[in-house]
């Protein structure tokens, strides 16, 4: 079985081709680009920080799940 596929965004034809290799299955790939340099991606994913800085943000408080749903479906009730 055979595909082409024609993608406009160089960075996420790329990543595909890289996923693509990856997968036993898949036996040939073939591009028409001979510069397989990953290109950045326009817009950067911003780095959000450590998620262990966020440690303790609830410290103190007397939240609980049943709390936290309550005040969600409260937003949404009629």
């Amino acid at each position: 079985m055979e595909f082409v596929v024609q993608i406009q965004d160089q960075y996420k034809a790329l990543k595909l081709v890289e996923f693509l290799r990856a997968l036993d299955f898949v036996k040939i790939i073939q591009t028409n680009t001979t510069d397989e340099k990953i290109v950045q991606p326009e817009t950067p994913v911003e780095n959000t920080g450590d998620f262990f800085s966020y440690a303790g943000l609830w410290a103190n408080r007397e939240i609980t799940v049943d709390k936290l749903r309550q005040q969600a479906w409260r937003q949404y009730s009629i």
